[in-house]
């Protein structure tokens, strides 16, 4: 069983910036994710679209070229794509911004295990690894329940919505 102060589900955004500050803060900390680092938005969302997106545009502007000649730039014919070489390059994209998430956990000494958590009570999960089955057990209640339940023991803080209302720069509209 692997013992931490910090576990958490979800290499997304939210996931992986809470694991890489408990890390550098100290805590102990294990990050589990099923996929690739980085969340929805950063492989398969808005970064591989906007990629894409991108290289349209240039294909556009080349295609427009062969008729306008915008700006004195021509071309002798129209341009080709190769979707296949586009794909290629949108993974690159892809897997280098995934592959820095990686890095920055590991800098703050975050424990990634690439698995498929299941909740068996608050504290503990089991990682479905492609090795076998590895349980995990955090050490104290998330910060949303100790917010809740008795406050900030340094702010008197009782709910994380009122870390936006005392202006700490925290959740939705800080």
């Amino acid at each position: 069983m692997i013992r931490t102060k910090v576990l958490v589900v979800g290499g997304g955004p939210g996931g992986y910036v809470a694991a890489i500050r408990a890390g550098q803060l100290g805590l102990d900390t294990v990050l589990v994710e099923a996929d690739r680092l980085g969340g929805t938005c950063l492989i398969r969302g808005c970064i591989p679209s906007k990629a894409l997106i991108h290289a349209a545009g240039k294909f556009d502007d080349m295609r427009r070229a062969v008729c306008d000649g915008i700006m004195g730039i021509t071309l002798r014919e129209a341009p080709s794509i190769d979707l296949n070489r586009t794909m290629l390059w949108k993974e690159g994209i892809v897997d280098r911004l995934s592959g820095g998430v990686g890095v920055l956990l590991r800098k703050a000494n975050v424990r990634v295990l690439e698995g498929w958590a299941t909740f068996s009570d608050a504290k503990t999960c089991t990682v479905r690894t492609s090795e076998g089955e590895e349980m995990v057990r955090g050490g104290t209640r998330d910060l949303g329940e100790r917010l809740e339940s008795r406050g900030s023991p340094r702010t008197g803080i009782r709910r994380p919505r009122d870390l936006v209302h005392r202006g700490l720069g925290a959740g939705p509209g800080a």
